[in-house]
């Protein structure tokens, strides 16, 4: 049990961690948004232009033609549409292949799991969702997630969940693989009723993450709602390898007593982090994800 001096010490050692952490997100996140501010404004204005009415005509335009009708024919909607229903028609399905004749069990497994997986989270929903943005607006995303099974047990299943505003997400600009595999980090602004902030966090005070022109949705009035960030990192750490005498390959401490080790190695490794992050504080985290990868996919209409 730790005295009260060591409990200070480490209250102390939490609260400049977070600080520092805040401040991290902070950068990132502004850096993130820099480097993409363009680009969605722009593609904000193509989905505006290609599903709500009224913005075909910009707005110096209709004051200069006073009582002269803006007369509307949106075209586009029903290109766009076209191509989203041939993504519905012919679905792009991923298929687990073996690659010797003894995998091929296991690749039959495999691919009974994700097919549940995709059943269970409604994976056409989530596509289909983000094609919509991705065909009017040049990008969407969904993200995966775990889930208890039950409130009374420990076990999880893997779940499909889409975005529903793809411009709350902001990836590492400098990955430069297709599907952001080496990014660095992710921000996804999420806007949360004030009745659920306060009973999930308590105890912390109700200040905003910065606002952005892609995050206002207008669903809630700004007394109504505070905008927090998830901010998910990868944090390096040393793995020490050890090949065991029956060739199996794992981890230095997980050896079990009693095998020997033929030989070890030490490799650069990554751990996935997350944290909540409002405008003042650190809400939540961090904490590890139980993937190797982050759990986001952007989908961008010319790749």
């Amino acid at each position: 049990m730790k005295t009260p001096a060591e409990k200070r010490k480490a209250t102390i050692a939490k609260k400049n961690a977070d600080k520092d952490l805040l401040t991290t997100v902070r950068d990132r996140y502004k850096l993130m948004f820099e480097a993409d501010e363009d680009n969605r404004q722009l593609a904000m204005e193509d989905m505006k232009f290609a599903t709500l009415p009224g913005h075909q005509w910009e707005e110096k335009v209709k004051i200069e033609r006073g009582d002269r009708p803006c007369y509307e024919f949106n075209k586009i909607r029903v290109s766009s549409k076209r191509v989203i229903n041939d993504i519905r028609a012919n679905r792009p399905q991923g298929k687990v292949r073996a690659t010797e004749d003894g995998d091929k069990k296991t690749a039959e497994i495999f691919e009974g799991l994700i097919r549940n997986i995709w059943g269970k989270s409604d994976g056409d929903t989530c596509v289909d969702y983000a094609a919509e943005y991705m065909v009017n607006g040049g990008m969407g995303a969904w993200r995966i997630k775990t889930e208890y099974v039950a409130d009374d047990v420990f076990d999880q299943e893997i779940l499909l969940d889409p975005i529903s505003n793809p411009f709350n997400l902001f990836c590492d600009p400098a990955a430069k693989d297709f599907m952001h595999r080496d990014a660095h980090d992710w921000c996804l602004v999420d806007m949360i009723p004030v009745a659920d902030y306060e009973a999930r966090w308590p105890r912390s005070d109700r200040v905003s993450w910065d606002s952005n022109e892609f995050n206002d949705g207008g669903e809630w009035e700004e007394d109504e709602e505070v905008r927090v960030v998830e901010y998910w990192y990868k944090e390096p750490y040393t793995l020490t390898l050890a090949q065991l005498e029956t060739g199996e390959v794992i981890d230095l401490e997980d050896v079990p007593e009693g095998i020997q080790v033929l030989k070890t190695r030490e490799v650069q490794a990554n751990r996935i982090m997350m944290c909540i992050a409002s405008g003042e504080s650190i809400l939540e985290g961090p904490i590890e994800w139980a993937g190797d990868f982050f759990p986001f996919i952007m989908v961008h209409g010319e790749k």
